[in-house]
């Protein structure tokens, strides 16, 4: 797995330099856990829709959204 290759998958967008910056899995069907990997895209992630899913936060509190530092736009909205 190389770093381009996760820009290619669905749902996702880079930018020129092949980092993060938007997921979007809203209606996505996805069950389970928001990882707590999530962190360490902090530095580039702006976007993260993961809306009408059943997703659902086990890490420490929230503290993985304060790792977020770029974060303009989180939805959350209808997870269970």
């Amino acid at each position: 797995l190389t770093v381009a290759n996760a820009c290619t998958w669905y749902g996702i967008t880079c930018d020129e330099n092949w980092l993060v910056k938007k997921i979007d899995l809203h209606k996505n069907g996805i069950t389970g856990s928001i990882p707590d990997e999530i962190r360490h895209l902090g530095p580039t992630l702006t976007h993260l829709d993961l809306s009408d899913n059943l997703v659902y936060n086990t890490n420490e509190g929230l503290s993985w959204i304060a790792a977020l530092t770029e974060m303009t736009y989180l939805n959350v909205f209808f997870c269970n």
